[in-house]
């Protein structure tokens, strides 16, 4: 009755005023409240809070507006979600309104209008990437880049012109800005170096992060065409060669100018100048000095060219750096040759931005020494009219040099944070300290944001903005928060700033982009985590007044990976596949987030291709094969072709050619016509050992590379020897996680990276379980800093090619190299072989591990077996064979074909090994230089077998059979692993000379 009154009352003062739901029954209102109050975010960790802050009925606009607290916008909202809820709350209203739209508005969150803002809704939650046939925000709020940005045709900052591929629906001429946490800074207060982040579970925040940003996911951005510009050093190399006119940093590098028909002069601008010694505050090197400058011909053979020869102390990879100033008539066009390792990589720079400050081109491999061949030369060689400038080029990460207070971090500049490195990068004082040197903590964190404006600044996208021209046209900060789960993951969470700062991004954008930008990467996580890994867990999307997130001008967010203070999580953490797979859902989220923006439909480049295989004809034809692998949670991730990349000797790779190409001596079988397999012929010049390594390829990009796979072709050969590469393995640090401790077994095993690790600071201390939500030295997780700084070798997937240069030495054999998934696949017949070499390097089960491994599969036995029986001779290597094979089939093998057994295992101690008439050191302790294995098996030979090396305790390291059908000789530590070259021939020669 009460409410039949209420609706006339209503109808008689028109119908169209809003009355509070209170005012006609309160059983309503508690309904919804109590609704709303229970919410949950389904597959979400978080407790959401949501309150009831108001509820209005518009019966004219036949309307339920509903408002809750801010706390709903921690959802990842989908348009089912949103769906669902306002047809729940639809379901406690009166029967007379059931068919009212239902809006759910959010108290204080401001959705900005061209006539001004309005109170936002969970709809606006919904990220444009989900919005399907849901309508799109006003032009005046839109999330999309207008139409004048999108269609920017700008040349890149850097263009690599030497690829044989170049992406058209990936992320070519994307310019994005990403960085790593917080790195070393100096704590004024305490008047010491420190890290933002405690030391737990063998690493901390700020170092932690850069291993999956630096080792993972800035190669698979710039694979997939993006220019990627970080506030923070990206080289961990420590040793840095700056060569440069006004004075390099070695006396021996060169700097050598040669006129063609235009003459180089210095510049009316100042320009990089370089001294011995720490910088302190405020001294800019980019005002320290001169630069060069000429104007362009059209005449190669005229062109006027600037070399700059480091004269490299040490054989290794460093990253290029060049600078330059940005001239009213700059081009956008200069040329730039870097030469490594007798190969030759060249760019295209656009100098109309980015001057006055290092430009990065790439990381190469060079030696040590030998200018011809390391060098970089800039030349003056344009299709465009006006001048080029050339200044300082760098070769490696370096040292720390800035000095505070009298005293450096004592750490490599890749290990500092951004505040020291925008300094080196000749950032104005302003902008990468913007509390004037009194606070380097808070300079760090507002430098990086700060930093990126400054370069985009006068681009397109920050078009009313003084800066160098570099379209950057998004952020992400990655980041791993705190958080502890006594036994469960804590998991991740992204940042977004949609509702402070200014209204609207550089360009007029709505900042709600950046919230896009944070669903896409936290939702993009969790799916392939858990589909990959089990379960993933997510926590809340944040709205927060974060400077990394408030003050760019374009979308940004920061991405919290994980708690690296819980157990859990940095098991996951730790482990290189995870990473991987980590850094792969953000190059995914920011592609498509990309793709979006600029109304482009975006391919994901392939996944590397698997069973890379080369065999050797009589003629020296050689066939090299892989196979594609397919992504299951990546449909448009298949390779269209693949680049065969080729290296002589001990010379560097060159720039690849596509498969499918005829050109240079390459005779495509399948390549071009199977997605799914890789064949090409190449003719071998006999005497020449080959390395060859395979990338696939689509509209997206490149994949990573395949190992190193090797050929030779001898004429004279008595015979070919197929190596097979049984060696894939990555792990974490070993786990220990019983009833009593958790952690971090440094001491056992360091784990094997992709590549090289950043990320250790130290070994655990406590593991007992009983120090959790505790604090200093009794935490579970404390670590000391013994590792701080340091790089530890990982898997560089190229053994294959220092046992093919140590059995080529012996100048008898023909060589053939394979996988042990191609023999396991059945892409690889190895029944032509004399001796098969199977290198197992560190490879073994782990139950620990978040992926498995074994040394040795059932077909892989088969074949090796049945070698034997064809009276082929067999030498395998490895740190693992005995241990990871103590029963069943595997421990059969080696006793019967391969006459050993295990006797324990060799942890520490001496690293000499004496047989086969010479001794030898092994990589045995972690380093920088090569991986090591801190545990070798100790092996015993089976009658009649016999004992051929030892280890400095008397137990035995080698066991040789020979029997009148055939010899197998087994090796406890890994060959490749010697770690002297000369030695490496020796003692491959000796084997050798045994299995014949």
């Amino acid at each position: 009755m009460r409410y039949i009154i209420f609706l006339t009352l209503l109808l008689l003062v028109g119908g169209g005023t809003a009355l509070p739901v209170a005012s006609q029954t309160t059983n309503t209102r508690t309904a919804v409240a109590n609704y709303i109050a229970r919410l949950e975010a389904p597959q979400q960790n978080v407790k959401l809070g949501v309150r009831l802050q108001d509820l209005q009925i518009d019966s004219r606009q036949r309307r339920v507006t509903v408002t809750t607290n801010n706390r709903i916008a921690l959802m990842l909202m989908t348009p089912q979600l949103a769906a669902q809820i306002k047809a729940d709350i639809a379901r406690l209203l009166p029967k007379e309104m059931r068919g009212y739209e239902i809006v759910v508005a959010i108290d204080s969150m401001q959705m900005t209008t061209g006539d001004g803002s309005r109170r936002a809704t969970i709809d606006d939650l919904i990220p444009n990437r989900l919005r399907g046939s849901l309508p799109k925000p006003a032009l005046a709020t839109s999330r999309l880049l207008p139409p004048a940005v999108a269609d920017n045709r700008q040349k890149p900052w850097v263009t690599n012109i030497s690829t044989p591929f170049t992406p058209t629906q990936g992320m070519a001429g994307r310019h994005l800005s990403i960085w790593a946490s917080h790195g070393r800074y100096y704590d004024m207060k305490r008047g010491v170096w420190a890290w933002q982040r405690p030391s737990l579970f063998a690493t901390c925040e700020d170092i932690f992060t850069p291993g999956i940003v630096h080792g993972h996911l800035l190669p698979m951005l710039e694979r997939a065409g993006a220019i990627v510009w970080s506030p923070r050093e990206r080289d961990p190399q420590t040793i840095e060669v700056i060569v440069d006119r006004d004075g390099s940093s070695t006396t021996t590098a060169r700097y050598r100018e040669h006129d063609g028909r235009r003459t180089w002069k210095t510049s009316q601008r100042e320009g990089y100048g370089w001294h011995a010694g720490s910088y302190v505050d405020g001294e800019n090197p980019f005002a320290a000095g001169s630069a060069r400058e000429a104007r362009t011909t059209s005449s190669a053979s005229k062109a006027s060219t600037v070399s700059y020869e480091p004269m490299l102390p040490s054989e290794g990879r460093y990253a290029v750096y060049v600078s330059y100033l940005t001239l009213d008539d700059a081009i956008d066009d200069a040329l730039y040759t870097v030469w490594h390792k007798g190969q030759k990589t060249e760019f295209r720079v656009n100098q109309q931005m980015g001057g006055s400050t290092w430009t990065y081109l790439g990381t190469f491999d060079f030696d040590a020494g030998v200018p011809e061949f390391n060098r970089v030369e800039v030349s003056n060689y344009s299709k465009s009219k006006g001048r080029i400038s050339t200044d300082a080029v760098r070769f490696g990460g370096g040292m720390g040099n800035i000095s505070r207070e009298g005293l450096l971090s004592g750490l490599s500049r890749y290990h500092e944070g951004a505040r020291y490195y925008g300094q080196w990068a000749g950032m104005p004082y302003h902008i990468y300290s913007s509390f004037m040197g009194t606070d380097d903590y808070s300079d760090d964190l507002n430098s990086r944001s700060l930093m990126t404006n400054y370069l985009a600044g006068g681009s397109a996208y920050y078009p009313d903005s003084v800066g160098l021209g570099v379209p950057i046209e998004m952020t992400l900060a990655i980041h791993s928060d705190a958080g502890i789960d006594a036994e469960g993951i804590v998991g991740s969470l992204a940042v977004c700033s949609s509702q402070y700062g200014t209204p609207t991004l550089a360009y007029g954008m709505s900042r709600m982009a950046s919230r896009d930008l944070a669903d896409a990467v936290l939702s993009t996580a969790r799916h392939d985590l858990s589909a990959t890994y089990g379960s993933w867990t997510v926590r809340d999307l944040r709205d927060r007044n974060y400077s990394e997130t408030r003050i760019p001008g374009v979308p940004s967010a920061i991405f919290e990976t994980l708690s690296h203070q819980n157990f859990t999580d940095m098991r996951y953490g730790h482990d290189p596949n995870v990473q991987s797979t980590l850094a792969r859902a953000i190059y995914k989220a920011i592609a498509r987030h990309t793709a979006m923006q600029h109304g482009e439909t975006v391919v994901i480049a392939p996944l590397a291709p698997t069973s890379p295989s080369v065999t050797v004809s009589r003629t020296g034809i050689a066939t090299i094969t892989a196979v594609a692998t397919a992504d299951p949670l990546e449909p448009t991730a298949m390779p269209n072709d693949y680049i065969l990349y080729t290296a002589t000797g001990t010379g560097g790779f060159d720039n690849g050619r596509l498969m499918s190409s005829d050109a240079d001596g390459l005779k495509p079988l399948t390549a071009g016509r199977s997605r799914n397999f890789a064949s090409v012929d190449m003719k071998l010049e006999p005497g020449v050992v080959y390395h060859f390594r395979i990338e696939a390829v689509n509209a997206g990009g490149r994949s990573l590379p395949t190992h190193v796979i090797s050929a030779l072709y001898n004429p004279k050969a008595m015979g070919t020897v197929t190596i097979i590469d049984g060696f894939d393995r990555l792990a974490s640090p070993a786990v220990i996680n019983d009833a009593t401790r958790q952690g971090f077994d440094l001491e056992a095993d360091m784990g094997v990276p992709l590549g090289q690790s950043t990320s250790l600071v130290g070994y655990q201390q406590t593991f007992a379980r009983s120090g959790l939500h505790k604090t200093g030295t009794r935490a579970l997780g404390y670590s000391d800093d013994q590792l701080m700084g340091a790089t530890i070798a990982g898997h560089t997937g190229d053994y294959v090619r220092t046992h093919a240069m140590a059995i080529a030495a012996t100048g008898r054999y023909s060589i053939e190299s394979t996988t042990a998934s191609a023999i396991e696949h059945g892409h690889h017949e190895i029944d032509d072989s004399r001796i098969i070499d199977l290198l197992l390097g560190a490879q073994r089960y782990d139950a620990n591990a978040l992926t498995r491994y074994r040394t040795l599969t059932p077909r892989l036995m088969s074949e090796l077996r049945r070698h034997t029986l064809r009276g082929g001779g067999l030498f395998i290597s490895g740190a693992y064979i005995a241990s990871d094979n103590t029963s069943g089939e595997g421990q059969k093998f080696l006793k019967e074909v391969m006459k050993v057994n295990g006797d324990g295992q060799m942890h520490g101690g001496s690293t000499t090994i004496k047989g086969l008439g010479t001794q030898f050191d092994f990589y045995h302790r972690p380093q920088s230089k090569h991986y090591a294995v801190q545990t070798v098996d100790c092996l015993q030979p089976v009658a009649p077998a016999c004992a051929t090396m030892s280890y400095a305790d008397g137990r035995y390291a080698g066991v040789a059979y020979k029997a009148g059908d055939y010899r197998a000789l087994t090796m406890g530590v890994p060959f490749e692993c010697i770690t002297s070259e000369e030695l490496r021939k020796v003692v491959m020669r000796a084997v050798l000379q045994f299995l014949e």
